[in-house]
């Protein structure tokens, strides 16, 4: 075959495939911006900061295997939400293109309201990639977005993005409020690192308990134990399940000076410390005054709060709910073998 023929031919092709692509992009800008929306090396994420148009921002930073809400690492992220996070990036995908004609308009769109994530990885002082991420499509399974990156700018177009894999929007997981990212765990111990728990009621020392941890086991004693007194063993170890997950509500914010030094010199009813090779968790938890709604009326204290009571831990005030630590609270009369 000549030359000149196959060259022919082979440019006809060429022309062939080129108005292929141009016909199937046609009315889109698919193929005329920066589309790796997905950050894959989640592993190697150093910080990430997140700002919305409220004016709100948080910035969570990894210090060894933990997540910090501060570059000092004073203040521990919640595990759930960052562990979300970096469960998202790497399954961000292209869901849609935007019309070549609403380009503009979603452009204005993102400008009046969006989340800037910007993702920082080890050692870098520039985000690698800066998402920002838009309100929900109108089948609420995407987000429209615009992408940024440290090599090549911010793209002229937006996208809707989705999370292969994931029904629903996106934008909630970046949340900006700094309160809500704050790690409200007080225990989170497995029962083979306890090497000893405290429950003590000061107004009911008869009834507080130690348990400790030997060469042959676990050991509980009381103010209130007598010769004799043989303790379950496996009730014991079935009870020291209860420290893997414990949590407080809330921390509480809106106590000014005066509050806070009354709430101080009130006598807690129940003092839980444990601890592990290396750490040790105490909180005080006292009574909260309760409101009529709250009440029970077969209730010993019916002027408390029957749903929550405060908490001192690490120097903070906090809300802790009985759902979660009456669990924890037995009595040394609950160990003994029936």
């Amino acid at each position: 075959m000549p030359k000149k023929l196959i060259y022919l031919l082979a440019s006809l092709l060429f022309l062939a495939i080129a108005l292929f692509f141009i016909t199937q992009n046609r009315g889109n800008t698919f193929q005329s911006d920066l589309t790796e929306f997905a950050v894959k090396d989640t592993a190697n994420i150093s910080k990430i900061f997140i700002a919305d148009t409220d004016g709100r921002s948080v910035l969570i930073k990894r210090i060894g295997n933990e997540w910090y809400l501060d570059e000092e690492g004073k203040t521990k992220a919640r595990k759930d939400a960052i562990g979300y996070i970096l469960k998202i990036l790497p399954t961000l995908s292209i869901k849609a293109p935007i019309a070549s004609n609403s380009v503009d308009a979603m452009i204005k769109r993102l400008a009046i309201f969006h989340k800037k994530v910007e993702i920082y990885f080890d050692g870098e002082k520039m985000p690698s990639k800066t998402l920002y991420i838009g309100d929900a499509s109108q089948d609420h399974y995407g987000n429209l977005a615009l992408l940024e990156t440290k090599k090549n700018g911010k793209g002229k177009v937006p996208y809707y993005i989705q999370s292969d894999g994931k029904r629903g929007t996106i934008g909630p997981a970046f949340f900006t409020a700094p309160l809500e990212w704050v790690h409200t765990s007080v225990f989170e111990y497995t029962p083979s690192e306890i090497t000893s728990v405290s429950i003590k009621y000061p107004s009911a020392n008869e009834s507080s308990f130690a348990i400790n941890k030997t060469d042959s086991g676990f050991t509980v004693s009381s103010p209130s134990q007598q010769p004799g007194d043989s303790i379950d063993p496996f009730f014991t170890e079935v009870y020291l399940n209860n420290y893997e997950k414990v949590f407080y509500e809330t921390e509480e914010y809106t106590f000014g000076k005066e509050q806070v030094d009354s709430l101080l010199k009130i006598e807690p009813f129940a003092i839980i410390t444990v601890a592990s090779e290396g750490k040790r968790d105490s909180i005080q938890l006292i009574r909260k005054k309760g409101f009529l709604r709250a009440v029970s009326f077969d209730s010993e204290n019916p002027e408390y709060d029957t749903d929550r009571c405060y908490g001192i831990y690490d120097k903070k005030i906090v809300l802790c709910q009985y759902y979660t630590f009456d669990k924890l609270m037995l009595q040394y009369k609950n160990f003994l073998k029936q």
